[in-house]
């Protein structure tokens, strides 16, 4: 930085370089030697008259003021005739002169020629209406002068006349009229004379210079203008570009004053424009360098624009008479503001500001440009249109922001180098961060789980929510650990994608059902419209899946109330899916960074926080642009977001989907597999049953190949709709199903079978391709017992399933044993009891004695039959039991137990053993024997078209509702009941139906259940 001293002398010499350069343009429009008029006659008979210059018509004219004379009328208007300058004798005439109009007259003596030669004038602006004559023709003029005042048009435009002559004297006659306005003007101009090329010349020149100003400064303020809008809009370029659009106005309305020639403008509003267009020069000056530095900016700039501003409103208000006769006003805002902005850049250099000796050349430059403009209102030298200054202050200006933008630029690099560095280390530390973070997350969940479901710990209410809350937190924080940890390798280039093609209608259906529990007890609908028999996409399925589950996942945080909608649109060679949703939208300037790393759709007027780091939407932009498809979104504030990506649709050789992708049995995997066998082997009275459920037959082909050397007998189903009308007529150990599936997922199939099977009477095996706590969460939620991550491990496969097999066969088998031993764990007091009652009748009515004692036999024989631990019995055994068992306690009970019997004996089903012999039971201890007088029972089996219904009825006590509901639910604390819900269990898995309870208090209770007639 240079010192103020030295600044001060470089400024010096630049203006002197200036003053120098502008001196030497003036030399262009001057001619050094020419003849001055005297008593209104120019001679130039000498040979003055030059090829390529123009001759200054200065001196002596002849005037006639008061008169507008022609050629004949000059003879006899001698009287009154004076000599003055023109025009500079007229714009300058006395304050308080009482003529309006006048006539100049001049004689131009030419040396003697044989041939007609063509010359030109050129005539400068004049106060306030001019015609010319030459040789009393009239060859143009400006506005209409006249003495009459409705006749009189004032117009200050210049012009340029050409025509020919021969003779050796040119009489010229200009007609004036200033038409009361005051005249006295600081645009003072020379006539010129010559020949018409030397005129053309000079005005060409004159014309030139301005077009190249105004297209300099046009380029400048459109360079200005794309800067301002592609930018955040500073206020500084706005004004700059005001700033050079009046200086461009300034042109037009300067010295040739185009925009007069273009546009027919009246005198008054030109004036008033020229002065506007100044005093706006003056006052954007100001505001751009109260933005451009606002630091130097103090109050005095306030008070500037203020009056600036009275000014304007001056120049609009008053008459034009007013503003021309206070013109000295525009000189101090001019120089006042020249002078104001080059002393706040003295300070800034005296603060070592860089670069600040541009800005003080271009303020001197202004300054001085300024100063000239002074100096010619206040003298007689010609006016002429000099852009030098002009040029070199926008020059010197754009050299300042030039260098000031490349230092930015250095810096910004600079910068922008440690911020990438930064950023890598920050990625560093979130990763190792979030590794580090995993695990005691994982740990905190899972204690806080064990804590939740432990049934020693007796939470109360509040504790027991408080566990929830610390659970859904724990799973927050590991979704977004999962996110960082997922943006972290897709920075790196870690992620590769495994590309194949996959049917959209399952894996969007898989998606929906994963997320269904975010919606409960919210008024939000998902809503999908997804082709399901269209060519499949080429994509990566656990990667499409994060994608969805991100955009629906976002979709649903943001919407309180409506629907979500999927939709796609099929193209040429790709698909477009859309997620829209009816949520509280976003704003447009929002949407340009919702992309971008830990953005979120959060509007300044939402005040509730959704959740959440701002990476869903990163990760799935950058997994979309790994598939070679594009993400946009388009949306409105409170009237929802429409997110769409693009995926490619799978050619033709991809047209077998293969989503498993499951590997060959290698020999090892085999070896093994065999010694699995040899060490657990498989105790099945028969093949088990597996039912696979996939919407690919080579899946299915696949799974049936794994599982060929084993026990099984496998049944396969291409939907979920198939699967459950299969298990409509068949019974199963396992169910094997694929998640992604068209129509119904394997969520939604999961949760259809749990209305019917418990977990142990038939478990599930899912298919899924992410091993996410989201997936398996949603897949156990819906009633799995398993799952196996894609691609499948054809070990793994068999091991899980011969595991899962085996659950089923042991509880079946159990359940059989339990209803066996339930009916041999003969009551003591029962058997008691019956043996006294046989003594009794012995003495006193053998014959009733031998009827009980077979029927106590015939029961003791029936409950420990090795066929109570069979499925099915035929009902003319389970009747037999029924009928033994009642006589016995007719005899017990007497008059207290009535039976009545309404059976159709042609009926032939099977049902399970000790089914109607329990229920009856049930009736007659917990019901008629409740009460005193006793009871009727009533056991009832009617044939219907392909089931039979088999009721039991009594009029006994009856039970509440909460007692109903007790009788089919288990409890293994409670051994109460266990005959009850093992007889509807055992139902139900063969029938699909348990039994139906339907009981009142005091005045009965009816039980009953259907058996198909077709068991074939």
């Amino acid at each position: 930085m240079k010192k103020p001293s030295m600044i001060l002398i470089i400024i010096l010499f630049f203006l002197l370089v200036l003053t120098v350069f502008r001196l030497l343009w003036g030399s262009i429009y001057s001619t050094t030697h020419h003849p001055e008029a005297q008593e209104g006659v120019l001679d130039l008979r000498q040979g003055q008259l030059g090829e390529i210059q123009t001759t200054p018509v200065v001196g002596e004219w002849t005037f006639y003021p008061d008169v507008l004379l022609d050629q004949s009328a000059l003879q006899q208007a001698q009287d009154g005739k004076t000599y003055n300058t023109f025009p500079n004798g007229w714009n300058n005439i006395p304050i308080g002169s009482t003529y309006t109009v006048g006539t100049y007259h001049l004689r131009i003596l030419l040396p003697p020629s044989d041939t007609t030669t063509d010359y030109g004038l050129r005539m400068p602006v004049i106060q306030s209406a001019t015609k010319l004559f030459i040789d009393g023709e009239e060859i143009s003029g400006s506005g209409n002068p006249s003495v009459n005042p409705s006749d009189y048009i004032a117009q200050k435009v210049p012009y340029t006349v050409s025509f020919r002559s021969n003779k050796e004297t040119i009489d010229v006659i200009v007609h004036v009229a200033h038409g009361n306005y005051p005249i006295r003007s600081s645009e003072v101009g020379v006539v010129k004379f010559g020949y018409a090329s030397a005129i053309n010349k000079e005005t060409r020149f004159s014309v030139i210079s301005q077009i190249i100003v105004l297209t300099v400064l046009g380029a400048v303020a459109i360079f200005i203008a794309f800067l301002y809008f592609v930018g955040k809009r500073p206020k500084s370029l706005l004004y700059f570009f005001l700033l050079l659009i009046n200086a461009m106005l300034m042109v037009f309305l300067d010295v040739d004053k185009f925009l007069l020639k273009l546009i027919p403008i009246t005198y008054e509003s030109s004036v008033k424009m020229l002065f506007l267009v100044y005093t706006s020069i003056a006052s954007f000056m100001l505001l751009f360098f109260k933005h451009f530095l606002p630091e130097y900016a103090n109050k005095m700039l306030k008070w500037f624009l203020s009056a600036y501003l009275l000014y304007v409103g001056f120049i609009l208000l008053a008459p034009v008479t007013y503003i021309l006769s206070l013109r000295f006003l525009l000189g101090i805002v001019l120089l006042t503001t020249t002078c104001f902005i080059t002393i706040q850049f003295f300070k800034a250099a005296r603060n070592r500001m860089e670069d600040v000796l541009y800005l003080l050349l271009s303020a001197a430059a202004i300054t001085n440009n300024v100063i000239w403009a002074i100096i010619y209102s206040n003298s007689t030298i010609e006016r002429f249109f000099y852009p030098v200054d002009l040029l070199i202050t926008i020059f010197l200006f754009s050299a300042f922001w030039l260098k000031r933008f490349l230092r930015n630029v250095h810096r910004i690099q600079g910068l922008s180098e440690e911020l990438i560095q930064v950023d890598k280390r920050k990625d560093a530390f979130l990763a190792n961060t979030s590794h580090e973070l995993r695990n005691p997350l994982h740990s905190m969940i899972n204690i806080a789980h064990s804590v939740l479901h432990s049934k020693e710990n007796k939470l109360n209410q509040e504790d027991y929510q408080n566990m929830e809350l610390l659970i859904t937190v724990g799973k927050r924080m590991s979704s977004m650990i999962n996110d960082l940890l997922d943006l972290g390798r897709i920075k790196e280039n870690k992620v590769t994608l495994q590309l194949k093609p996959l049917p959209l209608q399952a894996v969007t259906a898989g998606v929906v059902d994963m997320l269904q529990h975010l919606l409960e007890d919210r008024p939000v609908q998902i809503q999908t419209d997804v082709q399901g028999d269209v060519q499949p996409v080429l994509a990566d399925e656990n990667r499409l899946i994060q994608i969805l589950v991100n955009l629906l996942h976002n979709a649903i945080k943001y919407t309180d109330k409506g629907t979500i909608t999927i939709s796609t649109n099929y193209m040429d060679n790709k698909v477009v899916i859309s997620v829209a949703d009816t949520g509280i939208g976003m704003k447009e300037e929002r949407i340009h960074s919702i992309f971008k790393p830990y953005e979120q759709g959060i509007e300044e007027d939402v005040d509730e926080v959704r959740g959440g780091v701002g990476l869903g939407l990163t990760i799935s932009h950058q997994l979309v642009k790994l598939h070679g498809g594009e993400i946009e979104v388009h949306s409105a504030l409170h009237k929802g977001s429409v997110f769409s990506f693009s995926l490619l649709l799978a050619k033709e050789e991809h047209s077998v989907v293969e989503t498993p992708n499951l590997p060959v049995i290698s020999h090892l995997e085999a070896a093994v597999s065999k010694a699995i066998e040899t060490t657990h082997p498989i105790l099945y009275s028969e093949a088990p049953k597996l039912l696979v459920v996939d919407d690919e037959t080579i899946n299915l082909r696949v799974l049936k190949n794994i599982l060929a050397s084993e026990q099984y007998e496998i049944t396969t189903a291409v939907s979920g709709a198939e699967a459950l009308e299969k298990l409509k007529t068949d019974t199963f150990h396992l169910l094997i199903s694929d998640v992604m599936m068209p129509y119904m997922s394997g969520y939604e199939l999961t949760k259809k079978v749990r209305e019917q099977y418990t977990l142990s009477e038939l478990p599930i095996l899912l298919l899924t391709a992410r091993n996410s706590s989201e997936d398996l969460s949603t897949g156990f939620a819906s009633g799995a017992n398993d799952y196996i991550v894609k691609p499948v491990d054809p070990l793994e496969l068999r091991s899980r399933v011969d595991v899962l097999v085996k659950l089923k066969t042991s509880i079946a088998e159990h359940m059989r044993m339990e209803a066996a031993w339930l009916q041999a764990q003969i009551k003591p007091h029962f058997l008691f009891n019956t043996l006294n009652s046989i003594m009794y009748l012995m003495e006193i009515d053998q014959e009733k004695m031998r009827y009980v004692l077979d029927h106590f036999i015939q029961f003791i024989q029936t409950s420990f039959a090795f066929k109570n631990t069979e499925t099915l019995v035929s009902l003319e055994e389970e009747l037999a039991l029924v009928h033994s068992y009642i006589e016995i306690e007719k005899v017990r009970f007497g008059d207290r137990v009535n039976i009545k019997w309404d059976v159709d004996a042609r009926i032939k089903v099977q049902l399970p053993p000790l089914s109607i012999q329990t229920l009856v039971e049930n009736a007659i201890n917990h019901g008629i024997l409740k009460q005193s007088e006793g009871g009727t029972v009533t056991i009832s089996i009617k044939a219907y078209k392909g089931f039979t219904r088999i009721s039991i009825m009594d009029d006994g006590v009856g039970m509440n509702s909460e007692q109903q509901v007790r009788l089919t639910k288990h409890n293994p604390r409670e051994r109460k009941s266990v005959g009850i819900y093992n007889t509807d269990r055992r139902l139900r898995q063969l029938f699909g139906e348990g039994i139906t309870i339907k009981s009142e208090q005091a005045k009965g209770t009816i039980v009953s259940f259907f058996v198909s007639n077709d068991q074939s």
